[in-house]
């Protein structure tokens, strides 16, 4: 029998503390956010398709997650992205 109810579930599935994760908690106006979260390490990027179908299958997200989650990784890459030359 697991010693912890969270023996066994996979770390998507684990609340991580803010701490843990290296992060502050964020006073904001109408309340704090402390920072915390379920996190889903992609570490393989040709595995993140099956990633993102499993996490999808399970419920773990839902389409609004899924565009949330495709808004910051094109901002990401756009952020990396050189400069585009003016025309002349």
């Amino acid at each position: 029998m697991p010693t912890n109810l969270t023996d066994g579930l996979r770390e998507e599935y684990v609340y991580t503390p803010w701490d843990v994760l290296d992060g502050y908690p964020y006073i904001g106006k109408h309340g704090v956010y402390i920072g915390g979260g379920y996190v889903v390490r992609m570490k393989d990027p040709d595995a993140l398709p099956a990633k993102m179908q499993q996490l999808y299958d399970e419920a773990w997200i839902d389409r609004y997650m899924f565009m949330s989650f495709c808004m910051l990784m094109l901002k990401r890459i756009l952020k990396g992205a050189p400069p585009k030359k003016n025309a002349p």
